[in-house]
């Protein structure tokens, strides 16, 4: 056996026991599902749901350690998420998580010390949805308990677990994200551009909480064919309507999509074993066929003020009434040494020589913003996936922008 949650069989061996965590109180089948895929002779701890705690298990074999942790169960835990992901993130150390993640991981880091403490393991987590963001609180801290330890972490249909420096700390990791091609929790909580009315909606406060979280690296998106790709988030084929983002997350368009059950990831991760050879079982983040988008912020301009004047509106206003972007979305320019940096989110997605430049890069990018709530849907679409494959370029290592765009 390959242990290794970057592989496609042994993270189907992680699926079959997170699968016997719904419906809850399954113990017998739990107790089997591991021993199917694991062997007998492990110890086996098995949690119950505690308050804002989903179910969790943990299978100790000595020198392996196992712990599944499932996703939501309830309505009060699913609220739960959404109210503290609109917190102000809790900071441990350098990173910073969701408040609610941050305690809960706790509880099962404690569980895993007091039942398997001691290094010289590996360590597997495995989470679906809510489980797989608390499990990577647990994961970063248990590294850091035993920092020469090999840590693993395989998340199916995972929230953004934290902010920019959670997912640096968790390089450390052995990683694994699986996302279904149409899964929309792993955008919780959602960017300005991919929620714009409920941003809007939100607030100033809110709506930068929600751009300060990310995804880490180690994304593998599967599709209903069997393909998969490497990509940091599933595409967004329309942007979130709901003004209200409670009626989006609780309901089908988020962790009751059929498209976020486990049934539906064991299907699609099946079709694709069954398309590869034995010989492409480990997956890594280098899948052929993505780069991250090699959109360049000319080509993003274009598109964005060519779709407006396509349909007559002015880039910054429709009908005389100029689109509102909250602060805390906007582009920023600020001085970085003898660099002027272009700041959006959660970093630098651009440096200016020049002052100008900068300022030029940052008047445009925020007209193009404006340009995209003014936009009929399909433009809408259009431009909502031209500024994700150009934000990931821009922004992420080794994705066609090394050293880092520069405007001049």
């Amino acid at each position: 056996m390959i242990f290794d949650v970057r592989s496609l069989a042994f993270s189907l061996k992680l699926l079959s026991v997170s699968e016997n965590l719904y419906p809850e109180g399954q113990e017998t089948a739990i107790a089997n599902a591991v021993a199917d895929a694991f062997g007998p002779g492990g110890n086996l701890f098995l949690f119950s749901r505690a308050g804002l705690v989903p179910p969790y298990v943990i299978a100790d074999y000595g020198d392996v350690v196992y712990c599944w942790a499932s996703g939501v169960h309830n309505a009060r835990q699913g609220l739960a998420v959404l109210v503290n992901g609109s917190k102000q993130l809790e900071a441990v150390g350098e990173w910073a998580s969701n408040p609610l993640y941050v305690a809960a991981g706790r509880v099962v880091l404690e569980s895993l010390l007091s039942r398997s403490g001691g290094s010289g393991k590996r360590w597997v987590l495995t989470g679906h949805s809510y489980g797989g963001a608390l499990l990577s609180v647990t994961s970063i801290l248990l590294k850091a308990a035993y920092p020469t330890d090999d840590v693993q972490l395989c998340t199916f249909g995972s929230p953004r677990p934290g902010d920019a420096a959670m997912c640096r700390v968790m390089r450390s990791l052995k990683l694994r994200r699986w996302m279904n091609s149409a899964d929309p929790v792993p955008r919780f909580p959602p960017h300005f551009n991919e929620a714009p009315a409920a941003s809007i909606a939100a607030g100033y406060f809110v709506a930068s909480t929600w751009s300060a979280y990310s995804q880490p690296r180690g994304g593998i998106v599967v599709y209903p064919d069997g393909v998969l790709a490497a990509k940091p988030l599933p595409l967004l084929d329309r942007p979130i309507q709901d003004v209200l983002l409670l009626d989006w997350i609780s309901g089908i368009g988020g962790i009751q999509s059929a498209e976020h059950t486990l049934t539906t990831y064991r299907r699609n991760m099946e079709r694709v074993a069954a398309r590869q050879p034995a010989s492409a079982a480990l997956t890594t983040g280098s899948v052929s066929g993505d780069n991250g988008g090699q959109m360049s912020f000319a080509d993003f301009i274009r598109l964005a003020t060519g779709a407006a004047a396509a349909q007559g509106n002015n880039a910054s206003s429709e009908g005389g009434k100029v689109s509102y972007i909250p602060m805390g979305s906007r582009v920023s320019v600020a001085k970085i040494g003898t660099e002027y940096a272009v700041l959006w989110g959660n970093g630098i997605i651009a440096a200016g020589k020049t002052l100008a430049g900068a300022r030029a890069f940052k008047r445009d990018f925020n007209r193009a913003l404006r340009s995209m709530q003014n936009l009929d849907f399909v433009n809408q679409v259009a431009l909502n996936t031209a500024l994700a494959d150009y934000l990931f370029a821009a922004s992420t290592p080794g994705s066609g922008f090394e050293p880092i765009l520069v405007v001049t």
